[in-house]
């Protein structure tokens, strides 16, 4: 593994960002973002893993580029608990906050290895705090607000809508944005804390939610994620770290070496360790991809050529056969049935 492990979050933590920020700063300066960020979301499930500093940067500069020092919070509050993913609905579904809260703590890793939630109870008030695991010196203020903000409506979902916390803790020292934080979210903010968390009355862990309980469970949660797992080996971070780009970019095993702190020779080395390649991980991310893409429908086989990045439509027909053994027109007729195609 690389000296320092990648860590990855997944594309739904991003949640309403490109959407405000495009609204406000307009659709070119939101594609100059998420490019110069080295994010590329298009056609992307939102439970695609991503870099985490990657998506930490893309706070960090959204932000700075908004000129306006409360779009953090902005984004925060438009962000839903349910919108991380399943894992949440799930919290949902306990008999009361403390419940759901435990459920969190467990699950989270689901969503990140970049972040870790606690829970423990002091005196009279319980702290819930979030704690990041591969942060490398980056800022990370405006990335814990869109996540210590849900945190704050998880609780309120249970406590009531006007339900204040104690407090919101920031590990990091106070600035002169931080009196406008604490009007626009009224509670009351501390920084320079051990953790980013909340701090609200420990009797209200055993209020109980006032709505159906969500129907999933845990087995339909765990195979939800399972679907994208967050990368635990070298090739899985290697294909990770592909999977955006693909189409978008030059797939070159030089910038993935050293986006990993690896020498060129020494990221061959561990592929082949785990008995996987470059580029097989290449033809396999291209592959997963033009299946998206055709069971989409609505691109020619032509257009899924060109974004998965192959120029020449014949090529991809040949690996496309080689690594399915059916064409692509076989697999998207195979794959959709009677449903009416786009054209070939």
């Amino acid at each position: 593994m690389p000296r320092r492990p990648v860590a990855f979050t997944r594309i739904s933590g991003l949640g309403p960002l490109p959407r405000l920020f495009e609204a406000e700063e307009g659709g070119r300066a939101l594609r100059r973002l998420l490019t110069d960020g080295d994010l590329h979301l298009d056609g992307l499930p939102p439970s695609t893993p991503i870099p985490f500093v990657r998506m930490n940067d893309v706070f960090n500069r959204a932000a700075r580029l908004s000129g306006d020092p409360l779009f953090p919070v902005r984004v925060a509050r438009a962000m839903r608990p349910e919108d991380y993913g399943p894992f949440v609905d799930f919290a949902f579904g306990a008999s009361s906050l403390g419940a759901g809260i435990r459920r969190l703590c467990r699950l989270t890793t689901l969503q990140s290895n970049a972040t870790r939630f606690d829970f423990r109870i002091v005196g009279q008030d319980a702290a819930w705090t979030l704690h990041y695991l591969a942060a490398h010196g980056q800022p990370i203020d405006h990335h814990a607000l869109h996540i210590l903000v849900p945190m704050i409506s998880f609780i309120r979902r249970y406590a009531g809508p006007t339900a204040s916390p104690v407090a919101l803790f920031l590990a990091s020292p106070r600035d002169s944005t931080h009196r406008a934080m604490e009007e626009a979210l009224d509670v009351s903010l501390h920084a320079g804390a051990d953790a980013f968390g909340v701090a609200f009355p420990a009797e209200w862990l055993s209020l109980a939610g006032a709505w159906p309980a969500p129907r999933i469970t845990i087995p339909e949660v765990i195979a939800h994620y399972r679907q994208k797992s967050l990368p635990t080996s070298i090739s899985g971070t290697v294909a990770a770290l592909v999977v955006p780009i693909v189409g978008h970019a030059d797939v070159d095993l030089d910038v993935i070496a050293r986006k990993l702190n690896l020498s060129r020779r020494t990221l061959q080395q561990r592929l082949n360790e785990e008995g996987s390649s470059f580029r097989d991980i290449i033809l396999t991310a291209r592959m997963e991809k033009a299946k998206e893409k055709m069971l989409a429908g609505a691109d020619s086989i032509a257009q899924v050529a060109l974004a998965v990045g192959y120029s020449d439509q014949a090529h991809f027909h040949r690996a496309f056969k080689g690594a399915t053994g059916v064409t692509p027109q076989e697999f998207r007729r195979q794959s959709l049935g009677g449903r009416l195609i786009a054209a070939e």
